[in-house]
């Protein structure tokens, strides 16, 4: 049963993605690590990171979505942002346990 509602969910939460042309990554909540990590990705991703959001900003304030034939993507691929985190994090933590 809870298999079934975890992929009903991961499907509304992945066409609500592609209303906007968003990832995940995209959607996660900006801190100390994840501006180390964005500032650690190829400038290109950086720059289409952005496009993204603002895209995503513009096209919620004006209730709009984007167009049907932009949303043939997987919101759940990783462009390498998590990984990124993960490294820092296990950085900070291993810094934090030799203290």
């Amino acid at each position: 049963m809870l298999r079934g509602l975890a992929k009903f969910e991961k499907a509304m939460t992945a066409n609500k993605l592609r209303a906007f042309g968003l990832f995940v990554e995209d959607t996660f909540i900006s801190n100390a690590t994840v501006a180390m990590a964005v500032k650690m990705l190829p400038p290109d991703v950086q720059k289409d990171r952005q496009r993204r959001l603002i895209r995503a900003h513009d096209l919620s304030v004006k209730h709009e979505e984007v167009p049907q034939t932009l949303r043939d993507y997987d919101p759940h691929t990783s462009y390498g942002l998590t990984a990124l985190i993960d490294k820092i994090e296990g950085e900070m933590n291993e810094r934090r346990a030799y203290k």
